[in-house]
């Protein structure tokens, strides 16, 4: 089959490329193996922000007495919470299917591969096919780190996917990085119940952002029960009387039931053929220009794969 555009990942570059093509009066077809909606929509942005409205919602009743207001057996239900989510999730992903159908988007579930510039391999639940188009967008994105790679053998090890999946509140929860999806988990168990220290390497949570801004998050973090490490450089991992313990190279050192990674998404560059094609692969990103275009001229790249995280870059 033959398109005037091929977007290679369903995610916020990818769908969003997808339709703006269709809205322009091209025929578009998009490649998605997964999910349609990316890592935003399944483990990132969407879960998360339903997650921290319910802790939100639960930190508006314990202030209730304040107001005069008697709450009485207040509870958080971790499963009921996590079902409700998969709800949430399941329909943004049907919405989402529709809304490319109302453009013409013709969406395929399968992994798709370059076999040539203008061409993708596609694999499928039902057997192999291959697509055709001038232009082909990668919008592949990004994942966790390989927990298993980075830390063999070492027990009670959370990615950002996994922490939105646990059906037991841990008592205590180490998370390493001080970055956005970091704090934000951190944020939502701790306000649950969970004893939470967040551990960033450089000098300042949120590195790169405004210093004065960081120090009153910081502030605002610790006045919530959590603690805050910061020029805490993991060194070392390791399972000691049923909790993992996290040694840091300034010898300062942390013991807690899980561990949650935060840190060291990887763009989804293998098996995709990149090599074949002549795309630039440097540092695990795929090299592009101002316009999005790699050297190979019918190719473009957007979103986590070229490097820059989180939807809103991916949408720019």
């Amino acid at each position: 089959m033959r398109f005037d555009l091929l977007v290679l990942g369903g995610g916020p570059g990818g769908y969003s490329a997808a339709i703006r093509a269709a809205q322009l009066g091209a025929k578009v077809a998009l490649v998605e193996k997964e999910f349609l909606g990316g890592t935003c929509l399944n483990r990132g942005c969407i879960p998360t922000k339903f997650l921290a409205s319910a802790v939100s919602l639960l930190e508006d009743f314990r202030k209730a007495p304040f107001y005069g207001v008697a709450v009485e057996n207040l509870k958080f239900d971790l499963s009921k919470l996590r079902e409700r989510k998969r709800e949430i999730v399941e329909r943004a992903r049907r919405g989402l299917e529709n809304l490319l159908s109302s453009y013409d988007v013709k969406v395929f579930y399968g992994f798709g591969k370059f076999k040539s510039p203008s061409m993708l391999e596609v694999s499928s639940r039902n057997g192999g096919f291959t697509l055709e188009a001038s232009k082909i967008i990668l919008a592949s994105g990004s994942r966790c780190p390989d927990k298993e790679k980075l830390f063999p053998s070492v027990s009670g090890l959370l990615t950002t996917d996994e922490a939105l999946e646990l059906e037991d509140l841990p008592g205590s929860l180490l998370v390493v990085g001080g970055g956005p999806a970091g704090l934000e988990l951190a944020s939502i168990y701790a306000e649950i119940g969970c004893e939470v220290t967040v551990a960033e390497m450089f000098s300042q949570l949120l590195p790169g952002e405004d210093a004065e801004i960081a120090s009153l998050l910081e502030f605002s973090l610790a006045q919530r029960g959590l603690k805050i490490l910061t020029g805490a450089k993991l060194a070392s991992l390791a399972n000691k009387n049923g909790k993992v313990k996290a040694v840091f190279e300034d010898g300062r050192a942390v013991e807690a039931e899980k561990v949650l990674l935060a840190f060291g998404r990887k763009a989804n560059v293998e098996g995709l053929g990149l090599e074949k094609v002549g795309v630039e692969v440097v540092g695990g990103k795929v090299q592009v220009d101002a316009y999005q275009q790699t050297r190979v001229p019918e190719i473009f790249a957007v979103g986590d794969v070229t490097g820059g995280l989180y939807a809103h870059t991916a949408l720019m």
